[in-house]
């Protein structure tokens, strides 16, 4: 019986350990108002962008972070979709498929980042909202470690508008003196 018992212990601590790092990833929204560069071809232009992620608290050092869903706002200037107007364009979508995040030594890839498609306004700025996933990553070493955005990104934009659609790859990279740094996590021995 005491054996039992034992077992039974073991595998509730198991499972509390296994689940700790769960429970602790719903944590804290962190949240970044940042900008990039964005070479469109004929020209470049900066794009304000805002990242939202769901960061754990703390987490022990070793355990994998469970997979978390990322949020991303893009403002496209009033000049940019004027121009883009004027090229008969009507809607916009895009995605980015090589980004990823850092996190100390980590570098925990972006999957599924997708903006649907958007009508563009008849006059301003046009915001672009949309989502993809962090891959599930193993913590470091204890210590504290900044979280940020990628240094660089590669974006494909497609472009609808007269019955037809065209796709333009835009290189970006983070602004000159703009932040990157997304929050903190914090690993424990």
């Amino acid at each position: 019986m005491k054996k039992l018992l034992a077992l039974a212990l073991l595998a509730a601590l198991l499972v509390t350990v296994r689940v700790a790092p769960e429970a602790e990833a719903a944590g804290r929204k962190a949240v970044l108002d940042t900008a990039y560069v964005c070479d469109f071809g004929q020209g470049s232009g900066v794009i304000d962008v805002t990242v939202k992620v769901r960061l754990p608290r703390k987490a022990a050092a070793g355990s994998t972070l469970a997979q978390r869903r990322i949020k991303v706002s893009l403002v496209l200037p009033a000049d940019t979709v004027a121009s883009l107007r004027q090229f008969g364009v009507e809607s916009v979508e895009g995605r980015a498929d090589r980004a990823r995040l850092r996190v100390g030594p980590a570098r925990p890839a972006v999957r599924g980042l997708r903006v649907p498609r958007t009508d563009l306004p008849e006059s301003g700025s046009l915001v672009l909202r949309g989502t993809g996933r962090v891959d599930a990553f193993a913590t470091p070493a204890p210590g504290r470690y900044a979280v940020k955005v990628p240094k660089r990104l590669a974006v494909e934009l497609t472009a609808h508008g007269d019955g037809s659609s065209f796709e333009q790859g835009l290189a970006c990279a983070l602004a000159p003196g703009a932040p990157s740094r997304l929050g903190t996590l914090r690993v424990k021995a």
